[in-house]
């Protein structure tokens, strides 16, 4: 929060020139890229191509949001992340202002509609408390997740020094941000105990929540220690599919619900694209 955060950029127009580069951006959640103020960038001092502005700090927890734009002496556009020719919002990047370094949350969080991390390819420091340990008699894969978090803040972790750990731990791990088959995880170069302890308790989702699991609502949800329950308090869910296929089955909230409106659980199946308790 007492750091202020420098943007530099190279523009260059293959056939003419560069007429002007501006970047958006807000720390207000409520606005559309749309509608982001833009300011200008502007050229670095002896140079020709490289543009400059400073985003001033923020209070902790902060979420900034911009976009970088720039226009030719012909009227043509760009824009940083590409916006595509029929898409009429800009798309944005974002960062949290962290004092005490990233979260498990800055590794899930995403925008994109593939789910794939912000992080990706980058070496992260995060903590978080073990909630499936590689242990035999557990998951066999680590996950950790952020003490206090809910969506957002679970994720799985491969690499070497993964054995020593249990569940309700608090570890310190390093690693590199990976997109494996569609999930998240950090591949670890270095783990360690801070000593700490903490109980996670389960997020309760809703099975039955078609509407979310279709828009893509469940990304949230990935690494996350959760708990399926009936929407109505103190009924039980039914096994709806009983074989999905490959180990997988369904619970909703009647034996003949759809798949549609179930929940699939994964169980006793393990390959290279799969992965579950056995």
């Amino acid at each position: 929060s007492s750091q202020s955060v420098d943007f530099t950029v190279n523009i260059t127009d293959f056939d003419g020139t560069v007429d002007s580069v501006a970047i958006a951006w807000t720390d207000d959640t409520t606005l559309t890229p749309s509608q982001f103020p833009k300011y200008s960038m502007n050229l670095a001092s002896g140079s020709t191509d490289e543009f400059e502005y400073t985003i001033p700090n923020k209070p902790n927890g902060t979420q900034v949001r911009y976009y970088i734009y720039a226009k030719d002496d012909d009227g043509n556009e760009s824009y940083h992340p590409t916006k595509p020719l029929n898409q009429v919002q800009p798309n944005a990047d974002f960062y949290f202002v962290r004092n005490g370094g990233a979260k498990v949350f800055d590794v899930q969080y995403t925008v994109n509609p593939s789910g794939a991390s912000p992080l990706e390819g980058k070496i992260v420091t995060v903590k978080g408390i073990v909630t499936a340990s590689t242990k035999l008699y557990d998951l066999g894969y680590l996950y950790i997740q952020d003490q206090g978090g809910s969506e957002w803040s679970g994720v799985w972790c491969v690499g070497i020094g993964l054995s020593n750990f249990f569940r309700d731990e608090e570890i310190t791990v390093t690693g590199t941000v990976e997109e494996y088959f569609g999930l998240t995880r950090i591949n670890a170069s270095a783990a360690t105990k801070t000593g700490n302890r903490a109980v996670i308790t389960p997020t309760v989702i809703d099975p039955t929540d078609s509407a979310a699991y279709a828009n893509f609502g469940w990304e949230k949800w990935e690494g996350v220690l959760a708990r399926y329950e009936h929407p109505q308090a103190g009924q039980k869910l039914w096994i709806s599919q009983e074989n999905l296929g490959f180990g997988d089955y369904a619970v909703g909230a009647s034996a003949s619900a759809s798949r549609s409106k179930s929940g699939m659980i994964l169980a006793g199946r393990q390959s290279t694209t799969a992965y579950s308790s056995l």
